[in-house]
């Protein structure tokens, strides 16, 4: 994963300038938690948040604790999709509906 992406702009005296940001890290972040929001916002609709609000929010606990420590948080994604998976289950919807009307 590319941790720093590099800009390069000119400034009033035309010179060259680079500068390096986190972009790529704080998009995947914000995929992540946007995908945990929407998993969350699911189980609830479903009466679900007994069982399954407690995972959802143990693993946002641990998606804080990797951005804290500046850890990697590429592998959380493969995590996010065993959870939501077994949270889903049964609920999951058909991927290609035409399929159907041929069978």
């Amino acid at each position: 994963m590319l941790t720093h992406q590099i800009i390069r702009t000119v400034n009033e005296c035309d010179e060259d300038i680079y500068i390096a940001t986190e972009k790529e890290q704080d998009r995947n972040l914000q995929i992540l938690v946007t995908k945990c929001t929407r998993l969350l916002s699911f189980v609830e609709c479903h009466g679900l948040e007994y069982k399954y609000a407690p995972i959802i929010i143990e693993f946002g606990n641990e998606i804080e604790h990797h951005v804290q420590r500046k850890k990697n948080i590429d592998h959380l994604f493969e995590k996010f999709w065993g959870i939501e998976k077994k949270v889903k289950g049964k609920y999951e919807s058909v991927g290609n509906l035409s399929d159907l009307t041929r069978a």
